[in-house]
């Protein structure tokens, strides 16, 4: 599917234009997950049919089998019958399944809603935005995008990222409408691609990088980026069009922005965190959910994702969860 650069102008469309910033008044810390009231959960739960619970989180990767994916560090100390665990990780990346705090990324406008982060972080304790703003979870309809399903192979591949228009055309031939205040879990076969591959993203010095990547984006007439970055398939910038127009209070995604354009921004896709308010949920496993989702027909059910409380935290862990 050919993949149009965004222009200047459009971006400043939709990341300034139509930004979602003072829309919910005193209750803006919250962000688009204001969309999910007591109704809006309700209406979620009664979408459990199977009762069949999934867990959508990635496993600790106390033990990487590959360096580019960060590790966890984690032991048990035994005592006369007790033991005790420690664990040390980076929340960050897209290894470690995890939601994005407001206070994790902004551009040259600000964060979310306009706060500076001068005046944000002192030190190295922000004072607002933190993810203990979700501290009652976020519970919502959550609708499977099955992008694999779709284009008839396993995984998304460089070269070829996904766009808001095949995004609109998927959920049309799922026969699923998307409503204010849901979840789009945005299914790109991750853990094929890892399984096929070895790694899921490149280092622009890797041997796959020249072998694979290169000649992929050069059959699609991508230029190649700069030097010195990560590289990854996944969802081009004009997805953001989808997440805004579909007015999404979450997006949970196993891929993420793809690399094939260089755009002059610090994010693409990740933009929605300061720019709409969306919840953002990193790393997550969707392969399982996938599967029980061909098997039953359906593209929507209840999802569950409970951040820990953390002050002044830019994000958690978590272990969201489909319930079918």
């Amino acid at each position: 599917m050919a993949v149009e650069r965004w222009s200047q102008e459009t971006i400043d469309e939709w990341l300034v234009e139509k930004r979602n910033w003072n829309r919910w008044g005193p209750d803006y810390e919250v962000g688009a997950p204001n969309l999910i009231d007591n109704a809006k959960r309700l209406a979620a739960a009664s979408l459990v049919r199977t009762g069949e619970s999934i867990s959508l989180s990635s496993t600790l990767p106390t033990d990487p089998p590959h360096d580019d994916i960060q590790s966890t560090r984690h032991f048990v100390e035994t005592h006369p019958f007790v033991a005790v665990d420690y664990l040390d990780m980076p929340i960050h990346g897209n290894t470690i399944t995890h939601i994005d705090a407001f206070n994790h990324i902004w551009d040259k406008y600000g964060l979310w809603n306009g706060k500076q982060p001068e005046d944000v972080f002192t030190g190295n304790r922000p004072t607002w935005g933190d993810v203990d703003v979700w501290r009652d979870g976020l519970v919502t309809r959550g609708v499977l995008i099955d992008i694999p399903k779709h284009r008839g192979t396993p995984y998304v591949t460089f070269g070829d990222p996904v766009t808001a228009d095949e995004l609109y055309e998927i959920i049309d031939e799922q026969g699923v409408s998307i409503e204010p205040g849901d979840a789009l879990v945005l299914y790109s076969g991750r853990e094929a691609a890892t399984a096929d591959q070895g790694s899921w993203g490149v280092y622009d010095t890797d041997e796959k990088y020249t072998s694979y990547v290169l000649p992929a984006l050069a059959e699609a007439g991508i230029p190649p980026r700069p030097p010195g970055r990560h590289h990854h398939p996944g969802l081009d910038l004009s997805c953001l069009r989808f997440i805004r127009e579909t007015d999404a209070a979450m997006v949970l995604w196993d891929m993420w922005d793809a690399s094939e354009h260089d755009y002059d921004m610090p994010w693409t896709v990740h933009a929605a965190i300061w720019a709409y308010g969306t919840a953002v949920v990193d790393g997550v496993r969707l392969d399982r959910l996938a599967e029980a989702c061909r098997e039953q027909g359906r593209s929507d059910f209840m999802v569950v994702v409970a951040p820990l409380r953390i002050t002044g935290g830019t994000g958690s862990p978590v272990n969201p969860l489909a319930i079918l």
